[in-house]
């Protein structure tokens, strides 16, 4: 029997009804994990930056998940890899970038779905 990852803080999404936490019973690989979000927390954000001075931008789950697609199939016609079949192999192409001081492996990362 697969372990649980320990639940979030009863803070989590306390306030809000755009997101709906995903199961954290190990049932769902980090892609499923993704396109779970995109199936029941679609206007959530999932990301904010600074995109100039005093400007903040704000990014949706929705809008994420879209990129993470199209750079997915851009990926997958630049190496000329064939579409995944269900139940076949899929490749594994990871992409990990520098942002400033930091590396973040997890938001960088594409697994071709």
């Amino acid at each position: 029997m697969a372990e649980r990852i320990p639940p979030p803080p009863s803070t989590q999404a306390l306030n809000t009804t755009t997101f709906v936490p995903p199961p954290l019973d190990l049932s769902l690989t980090v892609a499923e994990i993704i396109d779970f979000h995109q199936t029941h927390s679609p206007n959530h954000i999932a990301y904010v930056y600074e995109s100039a001075p005093g400007e903040c931008k704000r990014i949706t789950f929705s809008a994420w998940i879209r990129a993470i697609h199209r750079a997915g199939r851009y990926v997958r016609d630049l190496f000329q890899l064939p579409e995944p079949q269900v139940g076949g192999v899929k490749p594994i192409i990871s992409i990990l970038a520098n942002s400033g001081n930091r590396i973040n492996a997890f938001s960088n990362s594409i697994t071709l779905l």
